[in-house]
């Protein structure tokens, strides 16, 4: 896809649809957050953890599953444009870019096709918010993450 250089693959399963028979528009939001992850650790070098917590074990506050730094943010805002319907089967391509960096958000955006014919099946757009979970509020974006998206995309804009 013309400006996106990070794709991520998937595929309407049954339990995605809905009693219309085809794909549930609530799915498509787990789409683009796998195909964001995905991105993150593409774009960060981030690797998910190896194993599963351990019985009677606490979680410390932020990104459980991942480790580093540079993955310490929450979901603010979702927008998802529908364009065609998706049924059983079909395999899809999730693209993802940063479109901009603002002083403690980031923006994304977000094409999903279709494999079989290239048909366009949703636009969306996400914004994530840089937080600090121990303090409970937003932080700025660090250099550090900012170099390592502009270096995948660096067509993002920077606002500060």
């Amino acid at each position: 896809m013309k400006g996106f250089r990070f794709s991520h693959d998937a595929e309407a399963v049954f339990g995605d649809l809905d009693a219309m028979g085809h794909v549930n528009n609530v799915v498509y939001l787990k789409w683009i957050e796998t195909a964001r992850i995905a991105y993150w650790i593409q774009v960060t070098g981030q690797k998910p953890h190896a194993g599963a917590p351990e019985k009677g074990g606490t979680h410390e506050p932020g990104p459980g599953i991942m480790s580093g730094v540079l993955i310490d943010m929450i979901l603010a805002r979702t927008e998802i444009d529908y364009k065609s319907p998706v049924s059983y089967g079909e395999k899809l391509e999730v693209f993802v870019r940063t479109s901009l960096i603002k002083r403690s958000s980031i923006v994304f955006e977000y094409v999903v096709a279709s494999k079989a014919d290239s048909r366009l099946v949703a636009q969306a757009q996400t914004v994530v918010v840089c937080y600090e979970y121990s303090l409970m509020r937003s932080k700025p974006v660090s250099e550090e993450m900012k170099a390592a998206i502009l270096a995948l995309d660096p067509d993002a804009r920077v606002q500060i």
